[in-house]
């Protein structure tokens, strides 16, 4: 049986988690992150849309924005998701940061007015600098903050060291700085060499890199990547 580890934290990964299970994986699921709500103002007028990277925004959103006046932009289906259950439209791009901004410049004009990023403490993507030279005005509202929880479960550790572990998956470069340094604090020098690591973009790969995996690819939604390996992937 194919055995994966899930990096993210346990509120976005528990879907992923059922998928995997359902076609077949063993799952290993160790949490790198965990999210806090931080204290934020906002005086400033609505924005003409709202852009969020994480689910984890909505909440902030229902207080900004209690008419659902303004459009939400997402990242992905996901956050998508949670944003059409508070009541706003909603338009999501696919899975990335990078994607995210290919939406909005197909969907809106600079002249339509302003936009909010609603983020976490630690971006992937800065929309305002990217979006900001394309001439659309982005500013940033930091609504929570992702904290480092580089903790080894017993069931990864068992992975691990049995070398059952077939599969990890990275969403963002800092999950895959936090998982090197959990293997640091071990007293046991485990290897990744019979582990095909999948990363969501090009940036993840420079971290993965620092380590020997059996190989690492690159996949912009790297949980259908794994779910169309099919039931039997094995390692030699």
């Amino acid at each position: 049986m194919p055995c994966v580890l899930l990096t993210r934290a346990l509120e976005d990964q528990a879907p992923f988690e059922v998928s995997l299970k359902d076609a077949g994986w063993e799952v290993i699921s160790n949490p790198l992150l965990r999210y806090e709500d931080v204290p934020f103002t906002f005086n400033a007028p609505l924005p003409f849309a709202w852009l969020i990277t994480s689910r984890n925004a909505v909440g902030a959103l229902t207080r900004l924005d209690a008419g659902r006046e303004r459009p939400v932009f997402a990242v992905g289906e996901i956050s998508a998701a949670r944003a059409r259950e508070a009541g706003f439209v909603t338009h999501s791009a696919k899975s990335n940061g990078e994607s995210l901004v290919a939406l909005v410049t197909q969907t809106l004009a600079p002249s339509h007015g302003p936009l909010i990023h609603v983020s976490g403490n630690h971006l992937r993507v800065d929309l305002a600098a990217r979006l900001g030279p394309l001439g659309y005005s982005v500013a940033r509202l930091t609504v929570y903050a992702s904290i480092a929880t580089p903790h080894m479960t017993p069931a990864l550790f068992d992975a691990l060291q049995t070398g059952r572990l077939t599969h990890a998956l990275f969403y963002s470069k800092r999950t895959a700085q936090i998982f090197f340094e959990m293997l640091e604090t071990q007293q046991v020098d485990f290897s990744t060499k019979g582990i095909c690591a999948i990363a969501m973009g090009p940036s993840i790969v420079e971290v993965l890199e620092k380590r020997s995996w059996q190989n690492i690819c690159v996949a912009q939604d790297p949980l259908q990547t794994l779910l169309s390996t099919g039931r039997n992937t094995r390692h030699e």
